[in-house]
């Protein structure tokens, strides 16, 4: 299996994984720590989705993306368009939210650099690694 398919199964897995995770860390925990949790699994699946798509781009766009979707659907929600989308289908709060909130921009921020950062570096790990073969 090469690399980039290599990288894409990886990344799959830990999308499909991220989801339960999130939801779990969400719904099932309480207060500000779970709310918090939730945030940054939700900006890190959005980072391991975009880097899923652009697999072969550096870490820096997936980031930028992800930051620009989270940020995006986060100030969005200062207008009635999500409350309205969420009133006809309410499965669509899973990814518009409910309501403005500047903690969660923090909780994107950190689960989108962490993502970032650990994509970085397990790149530079491993291409390290094929070289010395």
């Amino acid at each position: 299996m090469g690399s980039i398919s290599a990288r894409r199964l990886t990344l799959g897995i830990i999308a499909m994984a991220m989801i339960p995770a999130g939801l779990s860390a969400r719904y099932l925990g309480g207060g500000l720590a779970a709310d918090f949790s939730g945030g940054v699994l939700y900006a890190a699946l959005f980072y391991v989705l975009f880097a899923l798509i652009l697999v072969r781009r550096s870490p820096w766009l997936p980031a930028s993306l992800a930051f620009l979707w989270c940020f995006g659907i986060e100030f969005l929600q200062l207008t009635g368009l999500p409350a309205l989308l969420v009133s006809m289908l309410p499965a669509a709060h899973l990814v518009f939210g409910s309501g403005f909130a500047a903690l969660d921009l923090a909780a994107y921020t950190l689960g989108i650099l962490l993502s970032a950062a650990l994509d970085f570096w397990l790149g530079q790990h491993f291409r390290s690694a094929a070289k010395t073969r």
